[in-house]
């Protein structure tokens, strides 16, 4: 009588072969930690790059429609937006500031609402920091179109209100590198002729 031999797997055969699906599974779980980085860096890379075009085009849409340059200081620079009630004076509520925020971490508009058309001279727009607008009994609003950028600086053609070209430069982090941006744009409807001989804002009344 023939007895049919069993033949099963040694233990040395079973451990080479956990040996080689440990290898496997390792390759293949660092191969979806590289694809899951690669995508979560694609992603920050183009929201970065995202909010840079969108502040582009606010900020030179914002200067391109501008009137005057009010002031400037390290952090910030105020803008007369626009004359909306035409009545050739600075309101409250045409003001726009850009900022840079805490540290130079950010860029930011901010804007203000109140219930009544304050005119405004140069000198009594006074620095962000120093919260004038609130004896004008006016609120703030703020937008953040850039975070988590570095070193935003301003640089001007001259001083306000002869200001009539701006650049912002800042930095962002991509890719474990620095990248520089700049936005430029001019004062495009500069109110020149609302300024007497000593750059004070005058009305068009006054001229005559």
């Amino acid at each position: 009588m023939c007895r049919t031999a069993k033949k099963g797997f040694t233990l040395v055969e079973l451990l080479m072969a956990l040996v080689v699906a440990g290898v496997i599974l390792s390759s293949i779980a660092a191969l979806a930690y590289a694809i899951s980085s690669a995508s979560a860096i694609g992603a920050d890379v183009y929201d970065k790059q995202a909010r840079v075009r969108v502040a582009t085009l606010r900020i030179s849409d914002l200067l391109r429609h501008s009137r005057l340059l009010c002031l400037k200081s390290d952090d910030s620079f105020a803008v007369w937006r626009s004359d909306d009630n035409g009545d050739g004076h600075i309101n409250l509520q045409e003001i726009v500031y850009v900022a840079t925020g805490s540290g130079r971490s950010k860029l930011k508009l901010v804007t203000f609402s109140s219930s009544s058309d304050t005119e405004l001279g140069l000198s009594d727009i006074s620095t962000l920091e120093s919260g004038w607008w609130s004896g004008y009994g006016a609120g703030k609003n703020k937008i953040v179109l850039m975070y988590s950028c570095e070193n935003v600086r301003f640089r001007f053609d001259s001083a306000p209100p002869q200001t009539r070209f701006v650049s912002i430069l800042f930095e962002l982090g991509e890719e474990g590198q620095m990248n520089e941006y700049q936005i430029n744009s001019s004062v495009g409807a500069w109110a020149g002729h609302l300024l007497d001989a000593g750059g004070n804002l005058v009305s068009s009344d006054d001229d005559e």
